[in-house]
């Protein structure tokens, strides 16, 4: 499990990287089960940060996303809970995230 975060905070990190300054003052939508696949219909690039809120990289990595957030207009940035009973389906059974 740890070792799954670890990962997925490094991927997350490498995309942060690559981000140029914009001008969207955007911040962290949390998506849930309800509103997941709609909201990726309605916008076509969006990064998700599959998160469990128990993971120590996933809290470190929080402001960094919503930094991102702010400074580029290109694409969305949401956090979405994969431990949550009901979203796991999406995370798990669509996308293989565990937490």
């Amino acid at each position: 499990m740890r070792r799954s975060c670890g990962i997925c905070a490094l991927v997350l990190a490498g995309i942060l990287c690559l981000c140029l300054a914009g001008s969207a003052e955007a911040s962290l939508m949390h998506l849930d089960h309800e509103n997941f696949t709609e909201y990726l219909h309605e916008n076509p690039y969006v990064l998700v940060s599959f998160y469990a809120p128990w993971c120590g990289h996933c809290k470190a990595l929080e402001p960094k996303l919503e930094n991102v957030s702010k400074k580029q207009n290109r694409f969305k940035v949401v956090k979405f809970d994969a431990d949550n009973f009901y979203n796991k389906k999406i995370s798990r059974d669509r996308y293989g995230v565990r937490s």
